[in-house]
């Protein structure tokens, strides 16, 4: 069913975001190049749904998501609004485990093992009819 989110549902607030504003490589992009094509393709406002996560989902020129704000600015996913997307908890693949010890994980490898999984809700969905 759908739950009728958009991008706004799941975005941090924009003064956490300021590692991620991508506004000057979006602008730099050349018109009639692949990487202008998939970063203007992929734009999203905040009153739309996200497009499918992917694995490349942290690079700004590789069909990923770019949420466009009101005031024209463009930023990239956070890690923590591309695990919303998936319906997973905050900070979900913040820590993962290396040589029997917790470490942080850098933001491109969890934005990757994010568009490699699976949507929470939905395998949860298909699970209930399973006995």
């Amino acid at each position: 069913e759908d739950k009728h989110l958009t991008l706004k549902d799941i975005v941090e607030p924009i003064e956490d975001k300021a590692e991620f504003n991508i506004t000057d490589r979006m602008y730099a992009k050349k018109e009639g190049t692949l990487s202008y094509k998939k970063a203007w393709s992929s734009v999203k406002t905040l009153e739309q749904k996200s497009k499918t996560l992917t694995c490349s989902q942290s690079i700004a020129n590789s069909g990923a998501t770019n949420i466009k704000y009101p005031d024209g600015q463009f930023y990239k996913p956070t890690a923590i609004e591309s695990e919303r997307l998936q319906t997973l908890p905050d900070n979900y693949t913040k820590y993962g485990i290396l040589d029997g010890e917790q470490k942080e994980i850098s933001y491109t490898q969890r934005v990757k093992c994010v568009g490699n999984g699976w949507t929470v809700k939905v395998i949860e969905y298909l699970f209930k009819g399973l006995k």
